[in-house]
């Protein structure tokens, strides 16, 4: 790659996206930065160019700004305002990212490519680091522990940097049906997605995972109406694919969280209706969930913003769940975390979003976009994927970059 074709010496809002982009896979605590330097700079142009940018395309981030003064008005109701006010700060993405969009030209085609790449590029530096650092700490301390899960991630939480390294693959997918392989070459662009696939495997997160396939089948299915590009994936997938499944079976914790997560799927007994104290994973998400659909169905205008942890734990502790109690689990499902803090309204602007940027994906054609819909939903039902930065700068952010780009 030449990285100079990647800097732009006149258009300084491209360049903070490409930055933006290749940050939020890397590290985490200069995001807050760059995403006011891109909004200072948007402000800057537009007030001297004299253009404010408003297109029909930026409506669906209209619901976004709408979900973040439900939250603002849920504080009225809160018990906790410190814990209130923490999570505002975190859901600013919900307002500063349709903010910027007001102000932010359209986004050339070519430059979403550079952005996809920018991020992809920052996502496998991180794996490098990630993968070096395991290493270390685990000669270091005797304990090959720090090769896998939250340990592998070190300041990211293992399904948050899952599905950056999906997008990555899914990125890497796009980019070899158009024949712009890494450094030119198609062996090492393979040999670099699979070893991403592994890295994925090394996280440890099922819902990680089960994206890997996920991902392969949205580019398969983009191929199938061309029977040579058709071909060409279906046998580079099965490769990866092969290397995806060998590291399932020869890394031991990946393969024990999976038996895991089956043997707990067969025992449909442990739920909250039983009064037994779950203490899989796979046990307290059922657990989670089924609180959380309780708090909507009981506060269909919500509990108000900070409240929705202690009102779970209230729910845990007279179900005898002690694990989920101690812990303070949040609904670990974005959707009815959304709900049950912001009653039946949160919950529909969410989903009205996420259909929108849907025919929005659709309408394009784009499969880059369709793929990060699919993944943010998929992780959506298993994550309360809004409620930490990792999650809801990803997807505010790349919500931003397809809704604001030109039509291919």
């Amino acid at each position: 790659m030449k990285w100079r074709s990647y800097i732009s010496t006149t258009d300084w809002q491209y360049n903070l996206l490409v930055t933006l982009a290749f940050f939020i896979p890397l590290h985490k605590r200069i995001i807050p930065f760059l995403i006011i330097s891109s909004a200072v700079v948007a402000i800057i142009k537009s007030v001297r160019d004299r253009k404010l940018y408003r297109e029909s395309e930026i409506f669906p981030l209209f619901l976004l700004m709408s979900l973040y003064l439900l939250h603002l008005a849920g504080i009225s109701l809160t018990r906790f305002p410190r814990d209130a006010w923490t999570e505002m700060e975190i859901k600013a993405s919900f307002i500063a990212f349709p903010l910027l969009a007001l102000v932010l030209p359209r986004i050339k085609v070519h430059h979403v490519q550079k952005i996809a790449d920018a991020f992809s590029t920052g996502a496998l530096l991180f794996m490098v680091f990630s993968i070096c650092y395991g290493i270390y700490m685990s000669v270091a301390t005797a304990d090959w522990t720090h090769l896998s899960y939250s340990k592998l991630g070190i300041y990211f939480h293992p399904t948050y940097m899952a599905v950056y390294q999906c997008m990555a693959l899914l990125w890497m997918f796009i980019r070899a049906g158009q024949m712009r392989h890494i450094y030119g070459s198609t062996i090492i662009h393979w040999v670099i997605a699979s070893i991403l696939t592994v890295y994925i495997t090394m996280l440890a997160s099922r819902a990680g995972i089960l994206s890997v396939p996920i991902v392969i089948a949205v580019w398969i299915w983009s191929e199938r109406h061309n029977r040579l590009r058709l071909k060409n994936a279906a046998i580079n997938s099965v490769v990866v694919l092969s290397v995806f499944s060998a590291s399932i079976f020869f890394l031991p914790y990946t393969l024990g969280r999976i038996r895991e997560a089956v043997d707990n799927a067969a025992h449909v007994s442990d739920t909250i209706a039983d009064h037994k104290g779950a203490v899989s994973s796979t046990g307290l998400r059922k657990v989670t969930m089924t609180a959380a659909w309780e708090l909507l169905s009981t506060h269909p205008l919500g509990v108000g913003t900070g409240n929705v942890t202690p009102e779970l734990v209230k729910i845990y502790e007279a179900k005898g769940e002690e694990k989920a109690a101690k812990k303070e689990l949040n609904a670990h499902n974005q959707f009815l975390q959304t709900g049950a803090e912001t009653g039946w309204a949160g919950l529909f602007l969410l989903t009205a979003f996420l259909w929108i940027l849907w025919k929005s994906a659709r309408a394009s054609g784009n499969l880059f976009f369709r793929g990060f819909i699919i993944l943010c939903v998929f992780n959506f039902l298993f994550e309360s994927f809004l409620e930490v930065q990792a999650g809801i700068v990803f997807f505010c952010f790349w919500s931003l970059v397809f809704l604001k780009a030109d039509a291919d």
